[in-house]
């Protein structure tokens, strides 16, 4: 039997040229770098870049990385005035019908001035909705969000969906009798948003300086500012919450409506932890308008700056969250993310995608000492980090100075025993016994590749491995089989 160590160790140069987006893109995919795949997603380098994502629902369903901060003010100009035309729509929307469900990752750069003047359009924001997607480390500056309802300054919509890490300045306005809007999403439904925030002025019947209508799994460590007006609820950081959790939030922004509440205005079924409102900046006396409002605490203005009470209240203040003032805000020290005190961001992707975890990426300062480190999965060897291609360093912690906003890519080999092949459609490994089967299994990367088998296999071993339970299937939840495997007419 011949050992190979896996196709990318024996072509590891090819291989960054390939992943990190230096050869050709997809052909007849109008991005700047990319295939849309996890190792290689689309690079968004430009307005263009954006522009074309937002007009071509094919490519909703891919992978998205932001390569630096970008100006839209340019959108104010786009059709007819209607400006930028939201990424994703619900299956009742009046565009294309089709959410968006893929991964965006903004690598803590900024898009800012985005125009969306759609009046007569529900599901406004940079994102119109939002269905069983992840968008992380993403800013948005000084955005215009109007539509009928459902306007979002982040997203109109969010289904099933994960966030972390994203935020949004500006102004978002529904202006019809029954317009929801929110001041990072209207609609919320299942999904788990953590580490954001939104500093959005919200006008709507019903209004919420963070969310508008909540239906979540989960919302924690998040904070809103943003004036929020409404002609029927408005609450400083929910308007009406259904089910759900919200835990370690808080609001700042005045609250103008006939229901209201310093922090939600309607709670029927939602649960509420250590999270508070500000009582001279909302200009309510309660915190929640109507239902339950425990776990809500309104502070004075002059509260905030005590760290201690949300130490107390179970805040990690010191990975998470940091005491701090911001005077573009006002000029009291409170609690802010530390994405806003420390601007400069390291991230990690890993190659293959299951081969490790990693600890020590996030928000830094200047010259603050960062330590990378990682933690294989079995069946993978460490190769190095990379950056640009460029091996970096082969150290575990790797240990170097903040600088700059960077992604670095910690990349690993499968460790692998087939008897040739190299995983691809033209060169599949070849399998000859029932452990290179297995491995299939056992190598969660090999789920995407191909394989043919070369012999007849005789598997009664199995019913002695797993303490009985015998061979374990190909594919499960999380990394299903999607390659190719021909049989070759053996069994």
């Amino acid at each position: 039997m011949k050992t190979y160590r896996s196709h990318l160790a024996r072509n590891l140069p090819f291989f960054f040229l390939f992943i990190l987006g230096m050869i050709h893109h997809e052909v007849g995919a109008q991005f700047s770098k990319g295939e849309g795949t996890y190792e290689s997603p689309y690079e968004i380098d430009d307005l263009s870049d954006l522009r074309y994502l937002s007009e071509h629902d094919e490519y909703w369903n891919r992978y998205f990385m932001l390569t630096q901060n970008i100006d839209a003010s340019d959108t104010q100009n786009w059709n007819g005035g209607l400006g930028f035309s939201p990424i994703g729509d619900a299956v009742n929307g009046v565009r294309q019908r089709k959410p968006f469900s893929g991964y965006f990752d903004g690598q803590g750069y900024s898009i800012s001035n985005i125009y969306c003047n759609r009046p007569n359009e529900l599901y406004i924001g940079l994102f119109g909705e939002l269905n069983g997607a992840t968008v992380e480390n993403l800013g948005l500056l000084s955005v215009t969000s109007v539509g009928s309802t459902n306007v979002g300054g982040f997203a109109g919509n969010g289904i099933n969906t994960n966030i972390k890490s994203c935020y949004v300045t500006g102004t978002a306005t529904a202006n019809t009798q029954s317009g929801v809007a929110g001041g990072f999403m209207a609609f919320t439904s299942a999904c788990e948003i953590t580490q954001s925030y939104a500093l959005t002025d919200v006008d709507g019947q019903i209004s919420g300086g963070f969310l508008g209508s909540s239906d979540n799994r989960e919302v924690s460590d998040c904070w809103a500012g943003g004036t929020v007006t409404a002609s029927q609820l408005a609450g400083g950081f929910v308007a009406a919450l259904g089910v759900g959790s919200i835990h370690r939030c808080y609001a700042l922004g005045q609250v103008t409506a006939p229901l209201s509440g310093g922090f939600g205005a309607l709670n029927t079924a939602g649960t509420l932890t250590n999270s508070f409102y500000d009582i001279d900046g909302s200009q309510q006396i309660q915190g929640m308008g109507q239902g339950d409002g425990q776990g809500i605490t309104g502070l004075n203005t002059s509260d905030f700056s005590d760290g201690q009470r949300f130490t107390d209240a179970g805040w990690n203040v010191n990975d998470i969250w940091e005491m701090g003032m911001i005077p573009a805000i006002d000029n009291t020290r409170r609690p802010y993310l530390k994405m806003q005190l420390a601007p400069i961001f390291v991230n990690v992707r890993v190659l293959p995608q299951p081969a490790a975890t990693i600890t020590g990426t996030g928000y830094f300062k200047t010259n603050e000492s960062v330590n990378l480190a990682y933690k294989a999965a079995p069946r993978y060897t460490f190769m190095g980090w990379y950056q640009d291609g460029t091996l970096i360093s082969t150290t575990n912690p790797y240990t170097f100075s903040s600088s700059t906003t960077r992604t670095y890519t910690a990349v690993f080999t499968e460790d692998v025993a087939f008897e040739g092949g190299d995983g691809t459609v033209g060169n599949p490994y070849q399998v000859a016994n029932i452990n290179q089967l297995q491995d299939i299994q056992e190598i969660p990367s090999l789920s995407t590749k191909s394989f043919v088998l070369t012999t007849d296999i005789d598997a009664s071993a199995t019913k002695n491995w797993n303490n009985g339970k015998g061979f374990i299937p190909i594919g499960d939840r999380n990394f299903p089989f999607t390659g190719n495997f021909n049989g070759q007419g053996h069994q």
